[in-house]
């Protein structure tokens, strides 16, 4: 296994691929071996043989929660939402007292069966802090903060090695509670010094900054423990394996898309505002440093210019509809009428924004806010489009995010959006601010392409 993580890390695929199938065939009853192996493949693309490597892990350790959590969350990824709700309801005939499995179902349904689903898996995992970690997310979600932290203090209590619930609640202290509360949850983490937990071990900073803590008598500041004790969207990637079984059995890989985005509850608006403060109308994003004939590192001279003249506006008047149009025809799916992009952009004209360079538009975003089933205030980002001249300079990134804002400014609470489930720059855009897959469409658009429905948590 350790031979075929250092292949991996020094980019030998192929090599690590024959370290861990060797390891799976010598050790079949290793389930970190199959996860790892199983997670190669995803990484190259070849889904399939990640499935069938799932597979035939289960065959060789039937009634393993950790095998069938993986596999769900593969299908998740791919935008298969069905059959991974499928997957699930198998999974917990298989393993009907497995708090892993349970804690993921509450996050996979839909949010009106989230309080059912909580309730069954307290009746069959009642004392399971992954299920106790879950049960407090939703009552976060919720806002119902003093029952949020007599759960969290229940999960820590039942297990506190358990570092994920530690992490969760001093994080929920940081954003509702008062400083001494901070402090005492911040006390009885480091005295119980937790080892264990999909996020906890994930992130690098937690143990060394916990470990400082004890030995130089002292707290960090909040900042430095909000950054390594806080989880992140983005930081739900990825897995380290020891090879010990007890840690082997806590640790799982990537949380579903949706589960990682109601683990950061309430901080998505935080972490929009920050990065629009960084961005400035006038200014684009900085560009990848590149080192000169004397060693010194200077800026690319041509990217520099381009960023400095890229300046971001809002919509004002008729006489901008032709750039706008010219620029999202060029790249659409399907054909629209000007009475579609004039609904948009009368109705909603500051939830409009355009890229200039110079006297001409690089690139614009148009988008609405309405209330949605009479209860959310739902955004939509309707069309967006980027000249492909002026491409991988974050001009789309920059647009997404002062729409978003203007959204946040206006009290919006969703963000959704669709766009086609080859459109792989797309997603990705999206996926790194935050926004997780929803649904897939089939045949949703006039050329037969299946499409994604992406959404965005604001509160």
């Amino acid at each position: 296994m350790m031979q075929g993580q250092i292949h991996v890390l020094q980019q030998h695929m192929t090599q690590g691929r024959e370290s861990y199938s060797l390891g799976a065939r010598k050790c079949p009853n290793s389930v970190p071996l199959w996860l790892l192996l199983s997670r190669l493949e995803e990484s190259q693309g070849n889904m399939t043989r990640a499935r069938s490597v799932l597979e035939k892990a289960r065959q060789k350790n039937p009634q393993n929660p950790q095998l069938w959590l993986e596999a769900i969350r593969l299908e998740w990824k791919t935008g298969l939402r069905d059959i991974a709700s499928a997957m699930m309801a198998k999974a917990l005939q298989d393993c009907p007292t497995s708090g892993l499995l349970w804690a993921e179902t509450i996050f996979i349904v839909d949010r009106p069966q989230r309080k059912t689903k909580s309730v069954d898996a307290l009746k069959k995992c009642e004392h399971d802090p992954h299920v106790l970690l879950a049960v407090s997310k939703l009552f976060w979600t919720e806002r119902k903060t003093q029952k949020c932290r007599e759960w969290f203090n229940r999960a820590v209590k039942i297990d506190p090695d358990f570092g994920d619930a530690w992490g969760y609640f001093y994080k929920f202290e940081l954003l509702h509670g008062t400083v001494e509360e901070q402090n005492d949850v911040k006390k009885r983490c480091i005295q119980a010094e937790p080892r264990h937990g999909e996020v906890w071990t994930n992130n690098k900073n937690i143990d060394s900054t916990c470990k400082n803590d004890k030995l130089n008598g002292h707290i960090s500041t909040d900042k430095q423990l909000v950054e390594d004790v806080s989880v992140h969207v983005n930081g739900c990637n990825g897995t380290h394996f020891s090879d010990s079984s007890e840690s082997s059995s806590s640790n799982i890989l990537t949380s579903s898309p949706e589960e990682c985005n109601n683990l950061e509850t309430g901080s998505n608006v935080e972490v929009i505002g920050a990065s629009l403060n960084r961005l400035t109308v006038g200014s684009g994003p900085s560009s990848a440093p590149c080192e000169d004939s004397d060693g010194l590192v200077t800026q690319d001279p041509i990217t520099s210019l381009l960023v400095k003249k890229v300046t971001y506006v809002q919509y004002q008047s008729e006489l901008q509809m032709p750039d706008i149009m010219r620029l999202i025809q060029k790249d659409l799916s399907e054909p629209y009428s000007i009475y579609t992009y004039r609904y948009f952009i009368h109705n909603w004209p500051m939830l409009c924004f355009l890229a200039m360079y110079g006297e001409k538009c690089v690139g614009a975003i148009v988008c609405k806010l309405d209330v949605h089933k009479k209860v959310v205030r739902r955004g939509y980002i309707a069309m967006l489009a980027v000249d492909e001249k002026y491409r991988q300079e974050k001009i789309g990134s920059n647009l997404v995010m002062k729409a978003i804002g203007a959204m946040v400014a206006d009290g919006a609470d969703e963000v959704v959006l669709e766009t086609e489930i080859t459109n792989e720059p797309a997603l990705r855009l999206y996926e790194n601010l935050g926004f997780v897959r929803d649904k897939r469409l089939f045949r949703y658009y006039l050329n037969g392409v299946d499409a994604l429905r992406l959404k965005l948590w604001l509160r």
